[in-house]
């Protein structure tokens, strides 16, 4: 499997990061593009939620796309808002181009998103190579032949110069 990472701090390393640019003050979902179709074979990560006062558990719905207008439910995660980043993993089979991370209402935030997204690979295994041709009994003996010929017609006409 490839890998993505991603991460909703635009100041981090990562390779996505989410469409709307920041992680937290009052976001109800981070988006990311993948900017291509993928099959999401297993996202880990970390989600933060908030507000930060409050020991509420906030589940987060995770959801892909291939348009950014029709969206499917893969899985769910979430935290307590006085918990910082809280470890997930999901596994699915999805098709996707865009992956939300999204609250269920609009009464607390998602303050975090960070992880990574495993990936069927692109490019598929090579293909085995094909079986060896099992010598015939006369192409031993042939071989030989052959070659002394091309060497004793090159002697020759050497000479005849």
């Amino acid at each position: 499997m490839d890998e993505i990472t991603f991460n909703c701090d635009p100041e981090a390393e990562a390779d996505l990061h989410p469409l709307e640019g920041r992680c937290c003050c009052w976001l109800f979902h981070h988006t990311y593009d993948l900017y291509k179709e993928y099959t999401i074979k297993k996202i880990e990560g970390e989600i933060n939620t908030g507000p930060s006062e409050y020991p509420t558990y906030y589940p987060i719905d995770i959801e892909v796309s291939l348009d950014k207008q029709n969206w499917t439910k893969i899985g769910q995660c979430g935290a307590k808002g006085t918990e910082k980043y809280v470890a997930f993993t999901i596994t699915t089979n999805a098709k996707a181009r865009y992956i939300r991370f999204k609250t269920q209402n609009q009464t607390y935030a998602i303050d975090g998103s960070r992880g990574i997204i495993y990936i069927e690979s692109s490019t598929p295994p090579p293909p085995p190579p094909p079986p060896s041709p099992t010598p015939s009994p006369i192409s031993k003996w042939l071989f030989p032949v052959i070659s002394l010929t091309t060497v004793v017609i090159g002697i020759a006409k050497s000479l005849k110069r």
